[in-house]
């Protein structure tokens, strides 16, 4: 399955070539980024499913001792990785791509990729869109409900 991990504004302007399901991250209300900068992807029949999440780049660590992380920021947790993963197999029969994008395109999105791709095998082992923004608690949170599962590679 071809994976494409994109920021925002490459999200709103993709036009799918193949079937495809679309993950949208967003940020919590809480923070400074203004979430209506998400405008709506371009009409597609390609689009076999689009689904809209909401968490932050942020890390459990960020959040130890200090007040502002753990008021104003959502922590990627295992009922958001429920839900992409189920979100995931229940679409991913029908679909030959997967987009996923959050703000920059780096953190959050890349986790989720990379978690998707170990879990299920879908074919991109070099992992194109891993750098070092990759949200590795998103990536672990992910692998850890999936093992707990039982689907994919843990099935």
């Amino acid at each position: 399955m071809q994976i494409d991990v994109l920021d925002k504004n490459q999200a709103v302007c993709h036009i799918p070539k193949v079937p495809t399901i679309a993950m949208r991250i967003h940020g919590s209300p809480n923070t400074f980024i203004d979430d209506k900068a998400y405008l709506p992807l371009v009409e597609s029949g390609l689009y076999v499913a689009s689904f809209s999440y909401v968490f932050d780049d942020v890390r459990p660590k960020d959040c130890i001792g200090n007040e502002v992380y753990r008021r104003y920021y959502l922590l990627f947790g295992d009922d958001d990785a429920k839900r992409v993963i189920e979100d995931f197999i229940r679409t991913k029969e029908r679909a030959e791509a997967l987009m996923v994008h959050c703000f920059a395109g780096r953190g959050r999105s890349a986790g989720v990729a990379s978690g998707l791709e170990d879990i299920f095998s879908l074919g991109n082992p070099s992992k194109p869109w891993e750098t070092e923004s990759v949200n590795l608690h998103v990536y672990e949170i992910l692998l850890s409900v999936a093992r707990r599962m039982k689907v994919g590679i843990f099935s």
